[in-house]
């Protein structure tokens, strides 16, 4: 009979264990931080966590796709991320594609992330810093120069990461460049979208 209790006690405290571990790890995500200070500065090993997974894909430098791990309904459709305070250029601008290809070469897919965040935007993306363990992956698309700050308005730890890229010239910044900034390349687009298809009504 005593051989038989520690046979089983063997088999069944891993399985517990490992039910312990799954629903703490579950327990620690699902938190969102204040609008606020995701304005601010967030520290990817203290911050709770709204979501980890498994990157999916990357779509440019500043947005992925990432499969949530397993929640209470089972779900585990992709969902859209877009990283907070930067803003990298777009995939027809110049160090575009550059910048998505540095993305993609340090979360290739399969890497397991958790993202930490206040909510989604007006696309329904979900808005956040992405951590790769406890390497903030917007900083560190900053510092190499992959990135800009978002509309010059980020936290001081980005905007000196920015600074130190200018000063090396490294991506976009690179001697002799002349970089535009993504949201101003954007406005740009749209106003010559715009400027066609009144030519196209004069017509």
């Amino acid at each position: 009979m005593a051989s038989y209790l520690c046979s089983s006690a063997s088999v069944l405290l891993p399985l517990l264990l490992i039910i312990f571990i799954g629903s703490t790890a579950a327990a620690s995500t699902g938190r969102k931080i204040s609008w606020r200070q995701a304005k601010g500065r967030v520290n990817c090993t203290t911050d709770p966590k709204y979501l980890c997974g498994r990157v999916k894909s990357v779509h440019d430098g500043d947005s992925l796709r990432i499969i949530p791990e397993t929640n209470d309904d089972g779900d585990r459709a992709s969902v859209r991320v877009r990283l907070m305070q930067i803003d990298a250029p777009e995939l027809s601008q110049a160090h575009g594609r550059d910048s998505r290809k540095a993305l993609a070469s340090r979360l290739p897919r399969g890497t397991r992330v958790c993202v930490i965040s206040p909510g989604r935007d007006y696309y329904h993306r979900i808005l956040g810093f992405v951590c790769l363990a406890k390497d903030d992956i917007a900083y560190r698309m900053l510092a190499e120069g992959h990135a800009w700050c978002y509309h010059n308005t980020c936290n001081l730890r980005y905007k000196a990461a920015t600074s130190a890229a200018r000063v090396a010239g490294l991506g976009l910044w690179t001697p002799g460049q002349t970089p535009m900034a993504p949201w101003a390349y954007r406005r740009f687009q749209r106003r010559r979208a715009r400027k066609h298809r009144q030519q196209g009504k004069k017509e």
